[in-house]
């Protein structure tokens, strides 16, 4: 939605109207809309993305992908996602197996022993630290502003923010 808005914005001519969006993938963005019409454009993250080559997380995802994908360029956004993502897995169902062990192991034990018992995880720093209950089932509560810019790579604008849970809050309020 984000990038037909953005190249609709542009062919009007509405280059000059601030954009911020929930569109995160900067890399596909970038292949796939005029750098005109996303030069400035603002994006909201919770994650690290493939142009922060310093993040520990991006390295190992972009080892990873270049040596199963055998693909040119950087790990895309969604790549390396899944890949903190599979580490917060692994992290659960490893806590629900010390847990609970082999034969124990099942979804409701992954959730109960698992799940609600990680605390600050780290992730290889793709995400800020995780940390889910019972009560609190969405792990990562924090977002970014990231900046597009024509010809260079994006850059964050702020630091990780907690952001509001905002299925929780529309169903308090029903």
């Amino acid at each position: 939605m984000g990038k037909v808005a953005l190249k609709d914005k542009f062919n009007l001519g509405l280059a000059n109207i601030p954009e911020a969006s929930f569109f995160g993938n900067t890399w596909q963005l970038m292949q796939t809309v005029a750098p005109e019409a996303y030069d400035g454009y603002m994006v909201y993250t919770d994650s690290a993305q493939w142009w922060e080559t310093n993040n520990p997380g991006v390295k190992f995802s972009a080892e990873l992908y270049h040596k199963n994908r055998q693909a040119g360029g950087p790990p895309l956004d969604q790549y390396i996602l899944a890949i903190g993502s599979m580490m917060a897995w692994e992290k659960a169902i490893r806590l629900a197996y010390e847990a609970v062990g082999y034969e124990g192991l099942n979804g409701k034990a992954v959730y109960d022993h698992g799940w609600t018992k990680v605390k600050d995880f780290d992730c290889m720093k793709i995400f800020p630290p995780l940390t889910f209950s019972a009560e609190r089932t969405r792990g990562n509560e924090y977002v970014r502003i990231i900046q597009m810019h024509k010809g260079k790579n994006p850059t964050a604008l702020t630091d990780y923010e907690k952001a509001p849970w905002v299925m929780k809050v529309l169903a308090e309020e029903e």
